[in-house]
């Protein structure tokens, strides 16, 4: 069977998170691609966080929380 290879997506089809501003970084990476579609979805995640704490998070923060799901 070999090695398993990862989901192939469009360079222009991926958002970069930087995350650096979370001290662990995302998936052990300073820099992490996320699908175009799962970063749009994350971003209204974000946004209600925002509105419900009243102050800016770091994407690389909802990165993290959806771990088990993106750094695979």
């Amino acid at each position: 069977m070999g090695r398993q290879s990862g989901v192939k997506v469009h360079p222009l089809d991926v958002h970069e998170v930087d995350c650096r501003h979370c001290e662990q970084g995302c998936c052990g990476k300073k820099r992490i691609a996320v699908p175009g579609d799962l970063y749009s979805r994350l971003l209204q995640v974000k946004e209600a966080m925002e509105a419900r704490e009243g102050q800016k998070i770091p994407m690389c923060k909802l990165v993290n929380l959806f771990a088990d799901l993106i750094c695979q």
